[in-house]
């Protein structure tokens, strides 16, 4: 009797947790909506990614690939429908038509408390306040006051040549460079610059003292952080929140908070002591806090800012330099060409190129682009849906979107669908000039994104990448080195878009003729 009381209860537990788990993954299937098979209990489709033999990038890029006769297609982060939306129509609602039903993105902060300088930034805000978090670095970036900040651009590209040159000197004819390291030099002191610090990041003695971080060293730790190298750590922080909570898990290393609160302190406290003020990125920020009637001395706020200001300049642009150079030196024709409109300009404004001169590069606007449909940074987009909607694909695919789902854009995959983009896997600038230009689908190329909350650092970046374009081109030739493996393969472990073993290049000084 009591063998078979235990085998009702066991068979009761049994049915139950399959009905639950029935329940929990019959979404797609009532929806009528195409999803994906050899769903694990507790992992939904995620099981690849956990056991990291599979980027979330990668996944998703597939399930592109693989489903090109539908607009959406379904699947599941462990319990969580998560839709893929591979319709520029309905990219388009979810980045902008309908962007009230989808204003957060899917990280999020699990200890506030301890990443407090994290919880400022706008890619990480929630809806109630990323308006507001955002509103500074939406005026700092301004067309204004980026000319107003040029000269502290310049200032690092002048450092990065005398960089080149130096290295250089060693050398018989060329220079071998991992591109995406050596552009984080550049970056690193434009990030620096913007606080209104040395950043040393071309000196090879620099070297930290004691225990202290530099700014080099603060903002290279940052990206050495579990969030950002990958491994299960990465998969925690970003697709498991609740669990990164319990494990006290944070973004931010505590030092490096440390670092950015005492930096702003000391700086502040410098310039008011020497009654001075430095047209750079934290002097825009208090002016904008000033001007609103916000408290200036809020530690956490200004920090967070120049926070975002370092991790905003310092990994993308040094990702999208590092891949556009790399492009320049696989096809010599277009590098030549770019070279002319530079040489061009050069003559126009007398040997020295000012912010018009930079807005006239439209060559290089369109090798950019080009180079940015080919990498995007982060290869993705996650949007966590915030009121219900019904999606309606051109194919006639119907969803309903509940608060809490997820939308996926393939940013891969849309960038590189051969039905917007003839041959997509080859280099042709030529697609962005003004007579194809016009033909683009918007919504198939959104290497910043899209609508409210799209990048704030774009005409920023653009900048920094066609300055330091210039600055290496107007003297040197570039080569691909034998180091680089080709064809190039991703770094599936990485949070963004990086090469396995790097992208490495050769820069051999250009032969003058003589006047």
């Amino acid at each position: 009797m009591e063998l078979i009381f235990v085998l009702a209860c066991v068979t009761s537990v049994v049915a139950s947790i399959y009905y639950y788990l029935k329940c929990q993954y019959n979404f797609w299937q009532k929806q009528g909506i195409p999803y994906a098979r050899g769903i694990i209990p507790g992992l939904g489709n995620m099981t690849y990614v956990v056991l990291l033999r599979q980027s979330f990038n990668k996944l998703c890029e597939n399930y592109y690939k693989e489903n090109e006769k539908h607009s959406m297609f379904g699947f599941y982060q462990f319990s969580t429908p998560t839709l893929l939306v591979r319709d520029p129509e309905l990219v388009k609602s979810v980045l902008l038509t309908n962007f009230a039903s989808f204003q957060e993105n899917q990280i999020s902060i699990s200890c506030p408390k301890e990443d407090a300088l994290f919880t400022i930034n706008p890619f990480f805000s929630k809806m109630d306040t990323w308006k507001e978090n955002r509103a500074p670095l939406t005026n700092a970036f301004s067309s204004k006051k980026l000319k107003t900040m040029l000269p502290l651009i310049e200032e690092a590209s002048s450092r990065m040549e005398n960089y080149i040159k130096q290295k250089m000197s060693h050398e018989r004819e060329k220079l071998e460079l991992n591109f995406k390291t050596f552009f984080n030099l550049y970056t690193g002191e434009i990030a620096a610059a913007g606080m209104g610090i040395q950043g040393h990041n071309f000196d090879d003695d620099s070297i930290s003292l004691k225990s202290e971080l530099t700014f080099k060293t603060a903002i290279e730790t940052v990206f050495s952080a579990p969030f950002f190298t990958g491994g299960f750590s990465q998969i925690i922080l970003m697709f498991m929140p609740r669990l990164a909570k319990i494990l006290n898990m944070t973004l931010l290393p505590k030092e490096v908070d440390l670092f950015y609160r005492q930096s702003v302190k000391n700086i502040l406290a410098n310039r008011k002591r020497d009654n001075r003020s430095n047209n750079d990125f934290l002097k825009m920020i208090v002016d904008h806090q000033l001007a609103n009637g916000l408290k200036i001395n809020e530690e956490t706020a200004l920090a967070s800012h120049m926070l975002s200001f370092s991790v905003e300049v310092y990994e993308t642009s040094a990702i999208t330099l590092s891949f556009l150079c790399f492009q320049l030196a696989s096809h010599p024709e277009i590098q030549e060409r770019v070279r002319e409109e530079i040489k061009s300009l050069l003559e126009k404004y007398d040997g020295k190129l000012n912010y018009e001169a930079y807005k006239e590069m439209t060559y290089l606007d369109q090798v950019l682009n080009e180079s940015m449909r080919l990498n995007h940074v982060s290869g993705i987009m996650t949007k966590v849906c915030t009121r219900e909607i019904q999606l309606v694909g051109s194919d006639g695919l119907s969803c309903k979107v509940k608060p809490g789902h997820v939308a996926v854009i393939s940013t891969f995959g849309l960038q590189m669908d051969p039905k917007y983009w003839p041959e997509p896997e080859k280099f042709d600038p030529d697609r962005f000039g003004d007579e194809k230009k016009e033909k683009i689908h918007k919504f198939t190329f959104i290497p910043f994104g899209e609508g409210p909350r799209i990048c704030v650092g774009m005409r920023m970046a653009n900048i920094i990448i066609k300055i330091a374009v210039a600055t290496i081109v107007k003297n040197y030739s570039l080569e691909v080195s034998p180091k680089t493996p080709l064809p190039l393969k991703r770094d599936e472990a990485s949070f963004m878009t990086a090469y396995e073993n790097g992208l490495w290049v050769f820069l051999k000084p250009l032969k003058h003729k003589s006047s």
